[in-house]
């Protein structure tokens, strides 16, 4: 029965993470990715807004991408944190640089004003929001082998202001030696993520043997008002579907992407087993 409902749960993860291939006529566009000092970003983000389109730069800053001619009318975005936004609207960028053979583009560094926080003594309740299933009865992992694909799971606070201490993430199986993601942190709004509130890049490596991988927050200092969503994104190529985390059902909501840049899709029934130690005053 239960190997019944895994593969029900499984199937409807991969329908779920489907996209029908385009057959529109595309360019293949390749470049760099550089900071004002020429040296290349690494893992930056780009892909078409709101399309399952895009890709991650490795980490020398190159990439590669295909773009149909039916989003040119669309948005291609670059983004990573500590730097600007890059956009262009698809066919003003093929127009500019489609012809070059070494696209360079340069991304400005963004300052981050940090708000002043006043400590002062306080009784704190420590709570764990998200979902803590270390169970590999049921399953999920990503379905979609694009730079940028991404998956995780909502955390709904129970008062603001509310001080997140760490992430977790609950891994059922892994067979790769050594895999690494980037750790994204967004706010919810209208029901789905948005806005990043990281302030600079985090990456964690899992091993054969990981089981939970902890991203200890403390010193970020992260407060949120609202809602906020803990996902997972793969920033380097990978074959097959070799790792899956730990899900349940009737869990708090999860949601993934295809790609950078991406809609956000909720996955059905199953959640996800990420969570966050978080504080909040008594």
């Amino acid at each position: 029965m239960t190997r019944n409902i895994l593969t029900y749960l499984n199937i409807l993860f991969i329908i779920g993470c489907f996209f029908p291939i385009s057959n529109c006529d595309s360019q293949t566009i390749s470049g760099k990715l550089l900071d004002s000092e020429s040296t290349p970003i690494g893992y930056v983000n780009i892909g078409i807004v709101g399309k399952n389109v895009g890709t991650v730069s490795d980490e020398n800053g190159t990439f590669t991408l295909k773009l149909d001619n039916q989003y040119d009318e669309d948005t291609l975005k670059f983004s990573i944190i500590g730097f600007k936004n890059l956009e262009f609207v698809v066919k003003n960028f093929k127009k500019e640089y489609l012809a070059k053979k070494n696209i360079e583009l340069r991304l400005e560094k963004s300052i981050t004003n940090l708000k002043e926080i006043t400590v002062k003594p306080k009784e704190y309740k420590t709570k764990i929001l998200g979902n803590t299933s270390n169970s590999t009865s049921f399953i999920a992992g990503f379905e979609s082998n694009d730079l940028g694909s991404e998956i995780g799971t909502v955390m709904k606070i129970k008062k603001s202001p509310t001080f997140i201490e760490n992430v977790n993430f609950n891994i059922a199986s892994n067979k790769y030696d050594s895999v690494t993601f980037r750790v994204n942190i967004y706010k919810m709004e209208n029901g789905v993520p948005t806005e990043n509130i990281l302030t600079e890049p985090m990456y964690i490596t899992a091993t054969k043997n990981t089981r939970t991988l902890t991203v200890d927050l403390k010193r970020h200092n992260l407060v949120v008002e609202g809602d906020f969503f803990v996902s997972i994104e793969w920033i380097k190529n990978f074959k097959g579907r070799d790792l899956y985390f730990c899900g349940g059902v009737l869990n708090a909501d999860s949601f993934y992407r295809k790609t950078s840049q991406g809609a956000w899709k909720k996955v059905g029934v199953l959640g996800l087993g990420f969570s966050s130690t978080v504080m909040y005053e008594k």
